[in-house]
């Protein structure tokens, strides 16, 4: 049997879109239009987890188990992923923000 969500449509978004400047998504927040601030915002969450992450990490290249711990107990990422993994039975992939083209993009993946 699939596993199956509902997902609502979004004004505005598409399979790639710009990196956002704070004031442009005020500005298309105020317009009505949240689903074009919304892949902006999940990119905000999942650069800085890597950079907790990367952090965390130091000098031996490796996270230590406490350390990891408090990441996913207080991290926004971890968190969004923690519910969509419960709720939806699935997660997000993130590929990096593509400077040279001001496009990415951000795939909803099934969550072994």
């Amino acid at each position: 049997m699939p596993h199956m969500a509902y997902l609502p449509p979004f004004a505005g978004i598409a399979p790639r879109e710009e990196r956002m400047s704070p004031a442009a998504r005020k500005r298309w927040m105020g317009r009505g239009l949240a689903g074009a601030v919304l892949r902006n915002l999940l990119y905000d969450f999942w650069k800085q987890n890597s950079e907790a992450r990367e952090q965390a990490r130091g000098l031996n290249h490796r996270i230590l188990p406490s350390e990891l711990a408090k990441i996913r107990k207080n991290d926004s990422w971890e968190q969004l992923l923690q519910v969509l993994a419960e709720v939806f039975k699935t997660g997000l992939s993130v590929y990096p923000f593509n400077d040279p083209y001001h496009m990415r993009t951000t795939f909803f993946t099934p969550q072994p």
